[in-house]
């Protein structure tokens, strides 16, 4: 999605998940997913897209990084809870799930919505 958003040209490799040795010669420990970079692999999600947001950086790509510390905090803070709740297979913990979708990323008291003031 990064590079999507970069306007980067990438290839994407499909992998064969019931075939971990094809995964573990791609990436060693076969931890999905991964970049594979410059002979380098980046497995860890957050790092490959901070790795992303270093490389590719302006003035040939746009800063895709919120610019304010908190924003970001709060960003990440929605989407872990919403993946959960989307990703959630045991309907009896819906409501569990949702409240934490619903409360998460609150902005700090003094935040301004969009087009106010």
């Amino acid at each position: 999605m990064v590079l999507w958003l970069k306007g980067v040209t990438f290839n994407v490799t499909t992998v064969d998940t019931k075939r971990p040795e094809a995964v573990r010669r791609l990436c060693p420990g076969g931890q999905l997913p991964f970049l594979l970079y410059g002979g380098e692999v980046y497995t860890d999600t957050n790092k490959i897209e901070e790795f992303l947001e270093e490389v590719l950086c302006p003035p040939r790509y746009p800063r895709l990084a919120a610019r304010n510390p908190e924003a970001n905090t709060a960003g990440l803070d929605v989407f872990a809870k919403f993946s959960a709740y989307v990703k959630n297979g045991n309907p009896a913990l819906d409501a569990g799930a949702a409240a934490g979708a619903a409360g998460a990323g609150h902005l700090p008291a003094d935040a301004a919505a969009p087009g106010a003031g």
